[in-house]
C-alpha cells in the first residue's frame, strides 16, 4: 500500500496552497498601497484648492473693500459740495444739478434730498417729497444729535413710491454760526450702484454684503435673494466675522445657508464689515474632477488586480488538477483493461441469452439502433411481417425491409417508394412507446408495440392477434343483440303497461263510481272485491313499468328536503289499521341527535319503507312492528362520511337465510302457512334494492335482536338548509270550472267526466283532436284534459295547435292524461306546450285535487303567450313555488331582478363567443346562463341555453347560431311572464 508520504496529490498540494497564498496577499498589498497613493493625492489636491480658493475670496475682499471706500469718498466729497453751495446761496440751490456729478462717481440716478431742521423737504430732486416730513428717519436723528459728525451710512429702506430697497447716506448741514442747519441725504439702490459683480468673478452663487455691527445687513451687491434689512445676528457667519476681521471662514451663509468661503473686510470709519463669499462646490470644481478621477482609476486598477489574482489562482487550480489525474490515470488505465475483459466476458454471455430469448417468444421481434438499421431478430419476425429472409442481415437500413415488405403486397395497393416514404417518416418522429395495429393482406390481425431503447433505437414487438379480434367482435355482436333486446324488452313493457292501464282506467274509476251509487251490502261487498283486484293488477302495471325503467336507465332521482319524523309518521299511518288486524302495532323510534331536516328524494325513500312496512303489515305476528331511525358518522352503507340508518323490525316469522338470498331478486316470493294476506307481485323488494342502490346506499336483512327480522337500509346523510316558514295562505272556497275533455275512448271519459260533475264542475267533451281545437275557439275553457294517443291527431299535435291560435284561447292551460308518466313523456308534454300531466288510471280525489288548484293558482290560472313560448312554457312555476315557500316575500321580487339584469348582462359575451366561433367559451357562457334562468324557474331561456350548450359541444357553430336566434325576445317574454306571475302571487 502506498504510504501517506508517497501520495501522488501530497507534494502538489502544498505547492500550491503556498502559491495561492502569497497570490493572495500581493493582490491585497497591491490595492493597499494603491489606495493610499489615491488618498493622498485627493487630500493634497483638495488642500490647495482650500488654500487657493481663500486666497482668492481674501483677495477679492481688499479690492471690493477698496472700492467701497472711494466710492463713499467721493459722495462725502459731493456732499460736502452740495453743503457749500448751499450755504454760499441758499435761494438759488438747486439738488439736481448735482446728479449729473454722481453719474461721474459710478452711482446709478442718486435722489439728493435737503431737510431743513425741523425735518421738512425744502429741496429735493423728486419733486413730489417737498414739504414731506422726514424727521422720524435715523439719518436725520443721528446728525441732529451729533454735532461735528461726517458722512453716515443709513440702514436700508424700502421705498414707499418705488418699493425698492434703498441706502441714505447723509451729511449734516450747519449754519455761519455753526448750529444745526438741517440735512443733506442722497439716497441710491445699493445692488445696483456699486456695479461690482461687474468688475469681480463670483461665480453664480456669488456673495457681497455689507454687515452692520449689530447683525444687520445694510447692504448687499448679490444675485441672491436676500432682505438687505435682514438680521444675521445669531448665524455662524456674523460670530466668524466678529471674531476674525480681517481674515477668512469657510461656512454657511446667512441667510441662504449656502456653504461657502467667506473673507471679511472691515470698512473704514463706518463701523460695517465687508463680507465676500465663493460657492465652495465652484472653489473646488477642480479638486473634485481629480478626485472623481483618481477614484475611478484606483477602481479600475484594483479591479484588474484583482483579476489577475483570480485568473492565477485559477490556473494554479487547474494545474494542481492535471498533476493529479495524471498521478491517478496511471492507477486507474489497469483497473479499467481488466474491467473492458470482464465486460466483454459478460457480455458475450449476455448476448447468447438474448438470443436465446428471442429464439423462445412466441412474439416477432425486431430491434433497430439510432440510425434506423436491424440489429436482431427473431424467426417469428419475418413470418408475421412478411419480410423476405434473403434481406435479413445486420445492418439492413430499415428503408431496405419497408421496401421488400412494400413489394409483397403487406401494405396493400399502395405506390412502393411514396408508402416507404411515409412509414421511414413516421419512424424518425417516434419517441417513447406506442401501439398500433394492422391488418394482413391474409387476414390475419397483427399488433406491434414498438418502445424507445435508452441508447437510441427502439424494439419492435409483433404479436397474432387474430382470435382476439375475433372474439372481440363476436362479443361486440353479443352486446348489440343484447342492448336491441334489452330496448325491444323496455319498449315491449311500456306499450304494454299502457295499453293495459287505458281500459283498466274505466275499470277502477266505474267501480269507484258504482260503490257510491247506493247498493245493496252484497253488491256492495262485491264492487269492493272488484275493486281490490283492480288496484292489485294496477299495482303490478305499476311495479312492471318501474321495473322496465329501471333496466332501461330512465329513473331519474329528484332530491329535495323533507322532515324525517313528518315521513317516518306518514308511513306508519298508512299501515296502522292493516298492521291492527293482525294484532300489531307499529312504533316510530328517532335516535337522539338524528338531524330531522334532511335532502334526497323522499318520495322513492317513502316508496322503499312503505313497501318495508306493507310487509311487515302483511305478515305480521301479534306484537310490535319498529319504524328505526338513527345516523352515524361511519355507516354500513358507505363506509365514510355521515350515514342514515333506517329499519324496519317485526316479531315474526323469522326469515331463513336460504329464503332471504331471494328476496331481493323480480318475483320473487316468500309463502308461509300462517299468511292470510294478499300475495304480491315478487317486485317490490327487487325495486327497494334498485331504488336504494340508486341513492348511494345499501339494503340488506338480518335477524332482529326481538327474534324476528329487520329490514335495513343506510343513505348518506345530507343536511337541508334551514326552513323559513311563512305564514298560511287563507283558504278559498272551492271555484265551479269549466272544462274540456279530451279523450277518444268512450268509457274512459265517460268515467271521468262523471268524477269532474259530481264535484259540480262543467264538463264538455271533444273524442278527436280537430274537434278540440274547435271547441277551445268557441268556448274560453278554464283548463283542457288532453289524452295523447288519439287515431289521426294526438294530443301532442293538438296541443301545439291550440298554442299557435291568435286569441286568447291560446292560453289556456292544457294538462296531459297518459298512462306513461316517464321524464321523457313529462319533456315531451312540455315541449309540445301543455302545463303538467296526470297519469292513468286517474284517482278522483288526484283528478280533484288538480282541478282545484289549476283553476284557483295564479300562475295556471293565468298562462298565456307570456309563460308559454313556441318551444315550451317559459316559467317553471313548480319551481317558482319552491323558492317562493323557502324566501320571505320581499326578496324573492328583487332577486328576480337582480337575475334578470345580470342575464342581460351577459348575452353580449354569449353573442361574442358565437362570433368568433369559439365552442368552449360558447359554451362556459351558454352553461352559466342556463343556471342561472334554471334557479329562478326561466324554464323557457333555459331550455334555449342547453340547446347552444349541447351545439357547442358538438363542435357545430351554425347550430349553436340557431339555437341562440332571438334570446333577447325569449329574455323579454320570460320577464314580463315572471313579473306577472310574481304580481299575481303578491296580490
Amino acid at each position: 500500500m502506498m504510504g501517506l508520504g508517497s501520495h501522488p496529490g501530497a507534494r502538489p498540494r502544498r505547492h500550491g496552497r503556498v502559491l495561492r497564498w502569497l497570490t493572495v496577499v500581493a493582490a491585497l498589498t497591491l490595492i493597499v498601497l494603491i489606495w493610499s497613493f489615491t488618498a493622498l493625492l485627493v487630500g493634497n489636491a483638495e488642500r490647495e484648492a482650500q488654500m487657493n480658493a481663500q486666497s482668492y475670496v481674501a483677495n477679492l475682499a481688499i479690492s471690493v473693500e477698496w472700492q467701497l471706500h472711494q466710492q463713499l469718498q467721493s459722495v462725502d466729497q459731493m456732499m460736502l459740495f452740495l453743503s457749500a453751495e448751499w450755504k454760499a446761496d441758499p435761494a438759488r440751490f438747486d439738488p439736481a444739478s448735482w446728479r449729473q456729478h454722481a453719474k461721474v462717481l459710478g452711482m446709478a440716478a442718486p435722489q439728493i434730498t435737503m431737510l431743513d431742521r425741523a425735518g421738512l423737504v425744502v429741496a429735493s430732486t423728486q419733486p413730489s417729497l417737498l414739504g414731506a416730513d422726514l424727521s422720524g428717519h435715523a439719518y436725520f436723528q443721528t446728525q441732529r444729535a451729533s454735532p461735528g459728525m461726517g458722512l453716515f451710512v443709513g440702514p436700508t429702506t424700502r421705498a414707499q413710491a418705488t418699493g425698492h430697497w434703498e441706502t441714505s447716506l447723509s451729511r449734516r448741514m450747519e449754519n455761519a454760526d455753526g448750529g444745526f442747519a438741517g440735512a443733506l441725504v442722497v439716497t441710491y439702490e445699493p445692488w445696483t450702484g456699486p456695479g461690482l459683480l461687474e468688475r469681480v468673478d463670483l461665480g453664480p452663487h456669488g456673495l457681497i454684503v455689507l454687515v452692520a455691527g449689530d447683525g444687520t445687513i445694510g447692504a448687499l451687491v448679490s444675485p441672491q435673494p436676500m432682505r438687505p434689512d435682514q438680521g444675521i445676528g445669531g448665524s455662524a457667519m456674523f460670530r466668524a466675522l466678529s471674531g476674525r476681521t480681517p481674515g477668512v471662514w469657510t461656512g454657511p451663509s446667512a441667510p441662504d445657508g449656502v456653504t461657502r468661503v467667506h473673507a471679511f473686510r472691515r470698512l473704514r470709519d463706518q463701523g460695517l464689515t465687508i463680507v465676500v463669499g465663493l460657492d465652495r462646490k465652484v472653489a473646488l470644481r477642480d479638486a473634485a474632477i481629480l478626485s472623481s478621477t483618481a477614484r475611478l482609476f484606483a477602481w479600475g486598477i484594483s479591479l484588474a488586480v484583482g483579476l489577475m489574482a483570480l485568473l492565477l489562482l485559477r490556473e494554479v487550480r487547474a494545474a494542481r488538477r492535471r498533476e493529479q489525474r495524471l498521478a491517478w490515470d496511471g492507477a486507474a488505465l489497469e483497473a479499467a483493461y481488466a474491467e473492458a475483459e470482464g465486460a466483454q466476458a459478460s457480455a458475450e454471455a449476455k448476448t447468447a441469452q438474448l438470443e436465446g430469448t428471442l429464439a423462445g417468444m412466441s412474439d416477432g421481434v425486431m430491434l433497430l439502433d439510432p440510425q434506423l438499421r436491424v440489429m436482431r431478430w427473431n424467426d417469428r419476425f419475418p413470418a408475421y411481417t412478411g419480410v423476405p429472409l434473403d434481406i435479413l442481415r445486420v445492418g439492413v437500413p430499415m428503408e431496405d425491409v419497408l421496401r421488400a415488405q412494400a413489394r409483397a403486397g403487406e401494405f396493400g395497393r399502395v405506390d412502393v417508394e411514396m408508402e416507404v416514404r411515409r412509414r421511414m417518416r413516421r419512424l424518425r418522429d417516434f419517441s417513447g412507446v406506442g401501439t398500433q395495429e394492422r391488418t394482413r393482406p391474409s387476414g390475419a390481425s397483427l399488433e406491434l408495440r414498438r418502445s424507445a431503447l435508452p441508447g437510441g433505437g427502439f424494439v419492435t414487438l409483433y404479436t397474432d392477434i387474430t382470435a382476439r379480434k375475433q372474439a372481440e367482435e363476436a362479443q361486440a355482436e353479443a352486446r348489440r343483440i343484447a342492448d336491441d333486446a334489452s330496448a325491444q324488452q323496455a319498449h315491449f313493457v311500456a306499450t304494454v303497461s299502457h295499453e293495459i292501464r287505458t281500459p283498466l282506467n274505466a275499470v277502477v274509476n266505474s267501480l269507484a263510481l258504482l260503490d257510491q251509487s247506493g247498493l245493496s251490502p252484497p253488491q256492495h261487498r262485491l264492487a269492493r272485491t272488484a275493486r281490490q283486484a283492480g288496484d292489485a293488477l294496477l299495482d303490478l302495471v305499476n311495479d312492471i313499468l318501474e321495473m322496465s325503467r329501471m333496466e332501461a336507465g330512465q329513473l331519474q332521482l329528484r332530491p329535495g328536503p323533507f322532515e324525517l319524523r313528518a315521513l317516518l309518521d306518514g308511513v306508519a299511518d298508512m299501515f296502522r289499521n292493516q298492521a291492527a288486524a293482525r294484532h300489531a302495532r307499529i312504533v316510530v323510534e328517532v335516535a337522539p341527535a338524528t338531524p330531522d331536516s334532511l335532502r334526497a328524494d323522499s318520495s322513492r325513500v317513502r316508496q322503499v319503507l312503505m313497501n318495508l312496512v306493507s310487509n311487515a303489515a302483511k305478515f305480521a305476528v301479534p306484537g310490535a312492528i319498529t319504524l328505526h331511525a338513527s345516523s352515524a358518522t361511519q355507516g354500513e352503507g358507505r363506509g365514510d362520511g355521515p350515514t342514515l340508518l333506517l329499519a324496519v323490525r317485526d316479531a315474526g316469522p323469522r326469515i331463513t337465510e336460504r329464503e332471504a338470498a331471494q328476496l331481493f331478486q323480480p318475483f320473487s316470493r316468500l309463502g308461509h302457512a300462517h299468511d292470510t294476506g294478499t300475495p304480491g307481485t315478487g317486485l317490490g323488494l327487487a325495486i327497494c334494492e334498485r331504488l336504494v342502490r340508486l341513492m348511494g346506499g345499501r339494503i340488506g336483512l338480518r335477524p332482529s335482536p326481538e327474534g324476528g327480522n329487520e329490514f335495513w337500509l343506510t343513505l348518506p346523510l345530507e343536511l337541508a338548509p334551514p326552513r323559513i316558514d311563512l305564514p298560511p295562505h287563507p283558504v278559498r272556497r272551492q271555484r265551479r270550472s269549466l272544462l274540456l275533455l279530451v279523450e277518444d275512448i268512450p268509457a274512459n271519459h265517460l268515467v271521468v267526466a262523471i268524477m269532474l260533475r259530481r264535484e259540480g264542475h262543467r264538463v264538455d267533451v271533444a273524442e278527436s283532436g280537430p274537434e278540440a281545437i274547435r271547441m277551445v275557439q268557441a268556448t274560453p275553457y278554464d283548463l283542457v284534459f288532453m289524452d295523447l294517443n288519439m287515431p289521426g291527431m294526438s294530443g301532442y299535435d293538438a296541443a301545439g295547435h291550440i298554442r299557435a291560435l291568435p286569441g286568447p284561447e291560446a292560453r289556456v292551460p292544457i294538462v296531459a292524461l297518459t298512462a306513461t308518466t316517464a321524464p321523457e313523456d313529462r319533456a315531451r308534454c312540455l315541449d309540445a306546450g301543455m302545463n303538467d300531466l296526470i297519469g292513468k288510471p286517474v284517482r278522483a280525489a288526484e283528478l280533484i285535487a288538480f282541478v282545484n288548484r289549476v283553476t284557483w293558482q295564479p300562475g295556471l290560472a293565468s298562462v298565456g303567450l307570456a309563460s308559454v313560448g313556441a318551444d315550451g312554457p317559459s316559467l317553471d312555476l313548480a319551481r317558482l313555488a319552491d323558492l317562493r315557500a323557502g324566501l320571505p316575500p320581499s326578496t324573492l321580487p328583487a332577486l328576480v331582478e337582480q337575475c334578470l339584469v345580470e342575464i342581460g348582462e351577459r348575452l353580449p359575451s354569449l353573442h361574442a363567443a358565437l362570433a368568433l366561433g369559439e365552442p368552449s367559451a360558447t359554451e362556459a357562457c351558454a352553461h352559466a346562463l342556463a343556471g342561472m334562468a334554471g334557479t329562478y324557474g326561466l324554464a323557457g331561456l333555459e331550455r334555449r341555453m342547453r340547446n347552444v350548450m349541447a351545439a357547442a359541444r358538438r363542435d357545430d357553430a351554425a347550430g349553436a347560431a340557431l339555437a341562440a336566434r332571438d334570446l333577447e325576445l325569449e329574455l323579454a317574454r320570460a320577464s314580463e311572464a315572471i313579473r306577472a306571475e310574481l304580481r299575481l302571487i303578491a296580490a
